[in-house]
């Protein structure tokens, strides 16, 4: 007689199938943060190497010309900014035989040159990016270009000074973009006048998602759209002058309009991306220093510690760890 006869095939019971898809589940809830924490902390390795290469650029042209790039505005010729100057800096790019000096910046023949999406000038940690503004240039006709995700110190804004720092405004309280060329032959800042101390000084910020405008986690809804009405943050361009005084914000969640929510306060971090430092990252932003390294500035740091490193010779004590 066949002794299998009878017997039931080995298998999962319903119950014991339930058992290992939860068990399963449970596993995936527990391991997703922690890839996620590893992706971001990737994203914002990525973010610091892209101010390494702007530093890079920033100090290559530095040793070549004596002095670091700034806004060039000679009367009779093209204009041109920061991060159009350090182009041919930069090793193995491209865009420095494509993009025109010999025309403004927001000249026709610069179109394709300034829709080029830079990887340096772009977080991987903003959302969509590289984003476009097209906007761009400010004076119609607009033909557009990519944004940038990196700004230019130029200082701290008044209300900054006069509302949320604890100490005195300093006598010069210029940032690494204060000044510009207007004549031929003119220079711009040098490291001598640095005298914060190079590893002291911000020079480069990040102020991502632009054009779109962002605060405190949250985006303007419909924001950064060529359309008339839409919240937009200008000058936001790479071929632009992209650089501003800096400002601070409070989140004022009682006005029920999102563009009003988002006022003047002592957060410099993350507050918003409308003229200020703001990031994509978890708790803080990256930021440039003029001697080329990068720190990442929580967002909790005080208005006092942020104002005293975006001057160049305020000699303030107060510095960002």
């Amino acid at each position: 007689m066949d002794k299998s006869v009878g017997r039931v095939a080995g298998g999962f019971t319903l119950v014991e199938l339930l058992i290992v898809i939860a068990i399963i589940g449970t596993l995936v809830g527990l391991l997703l943060p922690a890839v996620q924490s590893v992706r971001e902390a990737a994203r914002r390795s990525s973010c610091q190497n892209n101010l390494r290469q702007v530093g890079i650029g920033f100090h290559n042209y530095e040793s070549a010309r004596g002095f670091y790039p700034t806004t060039v505005s000679v009367s009779g010729g093209p204009t041109h900014f920061w991060v159009a100057q350090i182009l041919p800096y930069l090793d193995a790019n491209p865009l420095a035989t494509i993009y025109d000096y010999a025309v403004p910046f927001s000249h026709i023949l610069n179109t394709a040159a300034v829709r080029y999406p830079l990887s340096f000038m772009s977080c991987p940690s903003t959302p969509g990016g590289p984003l476009p503004d097209p906007k761009f240039p400010v004076s119609p006709p607009h033909w557009g270009s990519i944004a940038a995700d990196y700004a230019g110190s130029q200082g701290v804004g008044n209300t900054i000074w006069t509302s949320h720092v604890s100490y005195p405004k300093p006598g010069n309280d210029d940032g690494f973009f204060t000044g510009k060329i207007t004549e031929l032959g003119g220079k711009g800042l040098r490291m001598k006048s640095v005298t914060d101390g190079t590893s002291k000084s911000v020079g480069i910020v990040e102020s991502a998602g632009r054009p779109q405008v962002w605060y405190f986690g949250r985006m303007v809804p419909g924001s950064g759209l060529a359309v008339t009405g839409s919240k937009y943050v200008v000058n936001s361009g790479w071929p632009t002058a992209n650089s501003f005084k800096v400002g601070g914000f409070k989140l004022d969640l009682s006005k029920s309009d999102p563009a009003q929510q988002y006022g003047s306060g002592p957060q410099m971090i993350n507050g918003s991306n409308s003229y200020s430092i703001y990031a994509f990252h978890p708790g803080g932003a990256n930021l440039l220093f003029v001697d080329g390294s990068t720190r990442f500035c929580e967002d909790s740091t005080a208005a006092d510690v942020v104002a005293a490193a975006l001057t160049i010779a305020g000699a303030e004590a107060t510095q960002i760890p």
